[in-house]
């Protein structure tokens, strides 16, 4: 079995997607895939080994035939990687984004055309490649060698259905009848991503839990009907972690390593990061830790709402991440507010997050929505106990702390609201006084583990049902 992936956006822009791919490559060999890699030259290639030139593809446009280079290098773990270059299309960064996707993923047809070994699966990637079906259907449907061929469409970020004008489209010669709103049309304008919904012979969404949550009213923003048509072919397949460097056992980052039978490494490294932080080193109080994007979805609207409470647990609270200035000013405000309880952290690194997930009690997860997420994970494996919404990953991912404190994971609130959010909350610092108890919690995180390899079987699978 032979799967091309097509990414069309550097890592810069797509970080997920370029995530998804180098790391499911080397584990869908493994599991007995063949893997090749097409992006635009623009894209990754700094990561890869350029060869020369091998060949040169013609794809068709209404402004006359485009010539296409090939070229072939291999990533880091020796994953063969071809890049497309045309100076008009793909290469310049002045090139409108949804130009350069239509352009691209009909290149993509092209490319499996001059292909000397068949490709089994082409498998998309959000917006930016999933007009790769509706060409295969629209323009090469005649096309006897491209018949057999197969389209996944992962969709990482559904808010983003790349939405254009038609005329896009209609320069890559896709006929009109495309553009009508029962096919990819959008609120007067296409919609790339209903493409890949309509076209592909099968969907599949970054956490199981989610599908379920796409396909109710209102949940897949602004494409339901499409979404639900394809309800059949919709598959959740969650994304494991690479858990290579990130061992507290040998972590060179951490001020003292530890494991589940020796924690106290981990007390250790809670007053180094409460050192960094500027807060008093104070070893028996709850540390909460907040670390990504301060953006709407990810629920600091509800932090806001029971901080007060939470400062009057006697609790500590480190923000780490940096976002839309309204949530950047207001976490700074609340730095201001308790400069004794919560520390910002605007910029931060990799070594940061080992420190702050090596040193925090408890992660705080409150999303509205979300997708794709794998920071729980590597949480856990820190003995750092989450505190989500059970939703997506976190719904897939977490078992619910019972009331003894005796079995789960983690403490899980249902719905987006104040009143949940401190429910979960007092039940994460009511057991944090238990220490004994909250030992055996760490224990039990630190013994989860979500692998790529397992990520890798699922995709196998489902490579094997759409064949």
């Amino acid at each position: 079995m032979h799967a091309l992936f097509a990414i069309n956006d550097p890592a810069s822009q797509s970080p997920t997607i370029e995530r998804f791919v180098r790391q499911l490559a080397p584990e869908l060999r493994f599991a007995e895939v063949e893997v090749t890699i097409v992006s635009p030259y623009a894209s990754f290639q700094n990561d890869s080994q350029l060869a020369e030139r091998l060949s040169t593809l013609t794809v068709e446009t209404t402004s006359g035939e485009q010539k296409v280079r090939v070229l072939e290098g291999r990533t880091q773990q020796s994953i063969r990687h071809f890049f497309l270059s045309n100076g008009r299309y793909l290469d310049s960064a002045q090139t409108d984004p949804h130009l350069r996707a239509a352009f691209f993923s009909k290149a993509v047809c092209e490319f499996v055309l001059s292909l000397s070994s068949t490709i089994d699966i082409i498998h998309c990637n959000d917006w930016q490649s999933s007009l790769v079906p509706v060409f295969l259907e629209e323009c090469y449907a005649e096309v006897d060698a491209l018949a057999p061929v197969m389209v996944l469409t992962t969709i990482h970020d559904p808010r983003e259905l790349g939405v254009c004008k038609p005329e896009i489209l209609l320069e890559m010669c896709l006929p009109a009848h495309v553009c009508h709103p029962d096919n990819l049309g959008h609120e007067g304008a296409v919609s790339m991503l209903k493409g890949g919904i309509l076209y592909s012979d099968g969907l599949s969404l970054l956490s199981e839990s989610f599908v379920h949550e796409y396909l109710k009213d209102g949940g897949a923003f602004g494409l339901d009907e499409s979404v639900q048509a394809r309800q059949e072919d919709l598959f959740g397949v969650r994304i494991g972690v690479d858990y290579s460097g990130w061992d507290p056992k040998t972590d060179p980052l951490l001020a003292k390593n530890f494991d589940r039978e020796y924690l106290n490494g981990k007390r250790q490294c809670k007053a180094d990061l409460q050192r960094i932080a500027k807060l008093p080193i104070i070893p028996n109080v709850p540390l909460f830790l907040f670390c990504g994007e301060l953006i709407e979805h990810k629920g600091l609207d509800l932090v806001s709402d029971v901080l007060d409470d939470l400062m009057d647990a006697g609790a500590q609270l480190i923000i780490a991440g940096c976002g839309a200035p309204e949530y950047e000013t207001a976490a700074q405000a609340w730095a201001g507010e308790f400069p004794k309880q919560v520390s910002v952290f605007d910029k931060v690194d990799l070594a940061l997050t080992h420190r702050a997930l090596s040193g925090a009690d408890i992660l705080l997860l409150p999303s509205r929505w979300e997708v794709f997420e794998d920071l729980h994970l590597f949480a856990m494996k820190y003995g750092t106990i989450p505190c989500a919404r059970a939703i997506g990953p976190y719904k897939d991912d977490l078992e619910a702390v019972d009331d003894l404190g005796k079995q789960g994971t983690a403490f899980l609130f249902d719905e987006y609201t104040p009143d949940d959010l401190y429910r979960a909350l007092d039940e994460a610092v009511s057991l944090y006084a238990l220490q004994r108890q909250w030992r055996g919690l760490q224990s039990r995180a630190m013994m989860r583990s979500a692998t790529l390899r397992n990520t890798a079987v699922a995709y196998k699978k489902l490579y094997e049902e759409l064949l």
